[in-house]
C-alpha cells in the first residue's frame, strides 16, 4: 500500500497537538509579580531620575531652612483702622463693592 502525502504529514507529527498544546500553555502562562517586586521595578529601572529628584528635593528643602527669618508672617496684610473708620462712615450710596466691575 502507498502512502500518500497526507498519511506521511500526520504519521510523521502525530503528535503535534500535544507539542502545540504545550508551548500554549507555556506561551498564556502569565507569571504575577508581587507588589513589592513591582515597585522595586519601577525604583530601580528609573534610579538616575530617582536620584536626581532626591537631591533637588533636598537642596530646595536645605536652602528654604537656611533662608528662612523665623519671623511668623501674616498671611493677609492688617487692615489700617483709619481704612475701616473711612468706610464706616460712608452713606449707603457711596457705599460700592469693591468688585463691582460695572463702574
Amino acid at each position: 500500500m502507498k502512502k500518500t502525502p497526507r498519511d506521511w504529514m500526520l504519521e510523521r507529527n502525530g503528535d503535534a497537538q500535544a507539542r502545540l498544546d504545550g508551548i500554549r500553555a507555556a506561551a498564556l502562562m502569565t507569571e504575577r509579580a508581587s507588589v513589592l517586586d513591582s515597585l522595586i521595578s519601577v525604583f530601580t529601572v528609573q534610579r538616575r531620575a530617582w536620584v536626581a529628584l532626591l537631591l533637588i528635593w533636598g537642596l530646595l528643602a536645605t536652602l528654604r531652612h537656611a533662608t528662612a527669618t523665623h519671623d511668623p508672617v501674616p498671611s493677609v496684610a492688617p487692615i489700617s483702622i483709619q481704612y475701616m473708620e473711612s468706610l464706616a462712615n460712608l452713606s449707603p450710596d457711596e457705599a460700592i463693592p469693591p468688585l463691582d466691575h460695572r463702574s
